[in-house]
């Protein structure tokens, strides 16, 4: 084979690349990296399916585990129970966008159970940790976070769950979702129908 059919051979298989693996200008497109999938897919509201790590339907029955002061879970009102740590970063992130939400909720005339209750093992951690944030100050706090996986393995979830965890119970305390991850601006819509049900 000469030169010049050799440079044609060449020219030919670079054409067919650039129309295989480029976009409509010849550019070439490169697979989204993780970050950027990531982003993607964290952008995208999801559906009640996809939020909850496990849906109640009609059930079960929330319960809790012990706690170090006593603590009656409330009759006749939606319940949204978050469990986070101090030591967990996720946990601490979504905090400030908990609060806001469950308080937009209440202005909007729902009535709304908010509670919060930390896996901490060390007490003197958590006590300094409330003592600077009081609007987290009612905080409930396992008695034995021991405890902790066993409950979620009860709630439905995969021993490889971890913190925050997020459980939405109705009005006759049946646990309609649980979700152990963290949440993100655009989960409100998907928070609010679930604490709307009746």
């Amino acid at each position: 084979m000469d030169r010049l059919s050799i440079v044609g051979v060449a020219l030919t298989l670079a054409g067919c690349l650039a129309l295989c693996c480029g976009d409509e200008t010849g550019a070439t497109q490169q697979p989204p990296g993780r970050v950027v999938a990531v982003a993607a897919r964290e952008s995208r509201v999801e559906s009640a399916a996809e939020f909850c790590d496990v849906e109640g339907g009609s059930g079960p029955k929330l319960t809790l585990p012990r706690l170090d002061t006593p603590y009656a879970l409330p009759q006749g009102r939606v319940t949204w129970i978050n469990v986070w740590a101090t030591w967990c970063k996720p946990c601490i992130a979504e905090l400030p966008l908990i609060i806001e939400w469950a308080e937009r909720m209440r202005q909007e005339g729902r009535a709304i159970d908010q509670v919060f209750l930390s896996a901490d093992e060390d007490r003197t951690a958590l006590g300094t940790f409330l003592a600077a944030h009081p609007l987290l100050n009612k905080t409930l706090r396992l008695k034995d976070p021991e405890a902790l996986a066993p409950w979620m393995a009860r709630l439905g979830l995969d021993q490889g769950a971890g913190l925050p965890l997020h459980i939405f119970a109705d009005r006759q305390g049946l646990i309609r979702c649980v979700r152990a991850a963290a949440l993100s601006d655009n989960h409100y819509p998907i928070v609010s129908k679930l604490l709307g049900q009746q």
